[in-house]
């Protein structure tokens, strides 16, 4: 006999909204935490992703998750997730 692929697949937990939702909420934090730098970073005239990436690296800024290394697509989801939050904030959503 042995265990049936249904019978694994439920004993698999899944984070569902709640999870999600605190994943979120984390993500925001670390976006929130990190836009002063990455204003700064646009003041002094990097706007290219490839540019923030470079200088967030240069910066030693640590990466999402841990990681010591910034990639263009992390850049990207960070500078549209700060551009959420603050349509959110100009809004008053939050």
């Amino acid at each position: 006999m042995g265990i049936s692929n249904d019978d694994t697949q439920r004993c698999v937990p899944k984070l569902g909204y709640f999870g999600g939702l605190a994943t979120k909420r984390a993500a925001d934090a670390r976006a929130q935490a990190l836009l002063s730098t990455v204003h700064e970073i646009q003041a002094t005239g990097f706007v290219r992703l490839k540019d923030i990436t470079d200088e967030l690296n240069r910066r030693g800024v640590p990466a999402a998750r841990g990681g010591n290394r910034w990639h263009r697509s992390g850049v990207a989801r960070l500078l549209t997730r700060l551009r959420a939050l603050e349509r959110d904030l100009f809004v008053g959503g939050r």
